[in-house]
C-alpha cells in the first residue's frame, strides 16, 4: 500500500498490482502496470470551499481481470447505497479526461455540484462517457457492472 501525506503529493506505483492513497491534498498519482486500486477516506477530503484535486495520470479502463484500475470509494462515502449513489458521484469530461466531484455526504442535487463538492478526482486522458454513456446513473452502473468502484451498499 502507498500512502501520502497531507501535502501534495506525486506517488507512483510498480509493476504489480497497488493499493494507493493519496491522503489529504491535492495529489498526482500513478500506478503503473498492473491492476491499481485508488482509494479514498473522509479524512482525504477537504471542504466545499476547498476541495482537493487529485489527478490519476494512468487509470485503465479495462476490467480488474484484464489489467485494469479501481476506484474504491467506499471510505469516503457516507450513507450511500445503490440507490442514492448519483447524489455522491457527478461526472464531467472535456472530451479528454474525466472529472468526478464527489459530495461524500449525498448533498449534489439538481445542479449544485460546484457548492457541494468536497474531493475532485481527474482520470487523465480517459472519458467515461464513450460508449454511449451519458448520465451520472449509467456511468456508475457501467462502473460497478464492470467491477471498477467499490462502495458500500
Amino acid at each position: 500500500m502507498l500512502f501520502g501525506g497531507a501535502g501534495a503529493d506525486i506517488i507512483t506505483g510498480g509493476a504489480g498490482a497497488d493499493r494507493i492513497q493519496g491522503g489529504a491534498g491535492s495529489d498526482t498519482l500513478t500506478g503503473g502496470a498492473g491492476s491499481d486500486v485508488f482509494a479514498w477516506t473522509l479524512a482525504d477530503r477537504g471542504t466545499t470551499a476547498a476541495p482537493p484535486q487529485d489527478t490519476i495520470t494512468d487509470f485503465n479502463v479495462a476490467t480488474p481481470a484484464a489489467g485494469g484500475d479501481v476506484l474504491d470509494l467506499r471510505d469516503l462515502l457516507s450513507g450511500e447505497n445503490a440507490g442514492n449513489l448519483a447524489n455522491f458521484i457527478h461526472f464531467s469530461t472535456d472530451g479528454t479526461s474525466t472529472t468526478i466531484q464527489i459530495s461524500s455526504t449525498g448533498a449534489f442535487s439538481g445542479s449544485n455540484y460546484g457548492t457541494a463538492t468536497d474531493q475532485t478526482i481527474v482520470l487523465q486522458n480517459v472519458n467515461l462517457f464513450s460508449g454511449g454513456l451519458s448520465t451520472d446513473q449509467q456511468i456508475i452502473q457501467d462502473l460497478l457492472n464492470k467491477s471498477k468502484l467499490v462502495v458500500d451498499g
